[in-house]
């Protein structure tokens, strides 16, 4: 059987999506429960992935959001760190 992760197949999806973005409800029907989980690993290894929340005409909000990703996105290696200015000394 060949089975792809569940964040291999959300970047998939994502990329074919391209600028129309995949709607939250997409990932269940792919069998990717946990999207969000999964989304924010994604956000972490580096990539740029962002949504936003579906409004109708008439100004009113609904439960559906767009996630998007950013093919510009360099890519962190797991063992970078960020660096935290909490360590930098005030002159």
């Amino acid at each position: 059987m060949n089975e792809i992760s569940q964040t291999s197949a959300i970047l998939k999806l994502l990329r074919k999506a391209g600028n129309k973005g995949v709607p939250n409800y997409a990932f269940p029907a792919h069998r990717i429960l946990k999207y969000s989980s999964r989304i924010s690993e994604l956000r972490q290894d580096g990539y740029n992935i962002y949504c936003e929340r579906v409004v109708l005409p008439n100004g009113r909000s609904t439960n559906t959001y767009r996630y998007y990703l950013q093919e510009e996105t360099v890519k962190k290696k797991w063992y970078q760190k960020k660096e935290s200015k909490r360590h930098e000394k005030a002159d």
